[in-house]
């Protein structure tokens, strides 16, 4: 009844190492046993180590460079949610009118709204409720900004505002503001399948020059075909200051430049390397095709009759930022 075991191994595991019989090459034969190592017949005491676990808090953490692009999105996302109500009066008026349990209301109603879409669509990997609630507050934040230097640089927020009213005013186009900056930060994103292969506008030569520039066009139209008719750009035009419009014109350049070459926008991956002078001469083509677009359509419209040369340059140049990064996307997106 005895269970059956070889002779040599008997007598490995009965013989002292070294005495008569005892044979080296039998003793050990058996290195692994139960997923513990064997060193000359002895057990090891030291377990397998396991593999290191992958820190998950680490998995949402964000690079400054990365940081600093995402919200450069969001404040062009802004932007282009924003620009007809930053150009609508009726909404300035609001601020006069508006009372503060309207305006607290709008506040609360646009910060569930968008912790509700962070925690769908946000940034953050983890449907947790801190993290989305910050994210939230961030896009408030970012549209405050957005808001700010657009009404100021269109004449519509000044310090001649009673308080009550500035705020107000600043509040209300804020609220509108945020949720295009969390759209812009969470969609608007490169697509890390995005290569560049096979896709439309990236020829060289004249090819590639018209397909480009079409979709600059195209772009910049969806965008300004219904600020241009309207009287607030007439307004703006008239009463800006001469500061405002040079501060406007280099900030639309500023944008060109950096919606293309530098947020990382989706689909940047298949920009051709059409135009002249590289990432310089890419904004000014596209900034010049926006001065132009808008002076047609200004033009086409009426906006033109019975007002001077300075006004009429200075509303070609406030309906130009909105073509400028209309442009600027259509190129990326369409």
């Amino acid at each position: 009844g005895r269970p059956f075991r070889p002779p040599a191994l008997v007598a490995s595991l009965t013989r002292p190492e070294g005495g008569p019989g005892f044979s080296p090459q039998v003793a050990p034969a058996a290195r692994i046993v139960g997923g513990a190592r064997i060193a000359g017949g002895a057990r090891s005491s030291t377990p397998p180590s396991a593999p290191p676990m992958p820190d998950s808090s680490a998995r949402d953490v964000r690079s400054i460079p990365n940081t600093l692009k995402e919200y450069g999105r969001g404040l062009v996302g802004g932007l282009i949610f924003a620009f007809a109500p930053l150009y609508t009066m009726e909404i300035w008026y609001q601020g006069f009118i508006a009372s503060p349990g309207i305006i607290l209301f709008a506040v609360a109603a646009t910060y569930v709204v968008l912790v509700a879409y962070a925690y769908y669509a946000g940034l953050h990997t983890e449907r947790a409720l801190w993290p989305n609630m910050a994210e939230a507050f961030e896009a408030i934040a970012l549209g405050f900004v957005v808001a700010a230097v657009v009404l100021v640089l269109i004449g519509q927020l000044s310090l001649d505002l009673s308080p009550p009213v500035f705020l107000a005013r600043l509040t209300l186009e804020g609220m509108t503001c945020a949720i295009g900056v969390a759209i812009g930060s969470a969609q608007l994103g490169t697509d890390p399948d995005d290569t560049g292969d096979d896709q439309p506008g990236t020829e060289g030569g004249l090819t590639g020059f018209v397909h480009q520039l079409a979709y600059t066009v195209l772009g910049a139209t969806v965008i300004i075909a219904g600020v241009a008719p309207t009287a607030e750009v007439v307004v703006t035009g008239i009463e800006a200051p001469i500061w405002a419009v040079l501060a406007t014109t280099v900030l639309s350049f500023a944008l060109a430049l950096a919606i293309v070459h530098a947020l990382d926008f989706r689909g940047s991956g298949r920009r051709g390397n059409v135009y002249a002078g590289g990432a310089l001469g890419d904004a000014v083509v596209t900034y010049a095709a926006a001065l132009v677009l808008s002076a047609i359509l200004l033009w086409t419209t009426g906006r033109f009759d019975h007002v001077g040369l300075g006004a009429g340059l200075s509303m070609t140049v406030y309906l130009a930022w909105p073509a400028t990064i209309g442009g600027a996307i259509g190129r990326l997106l369409l």
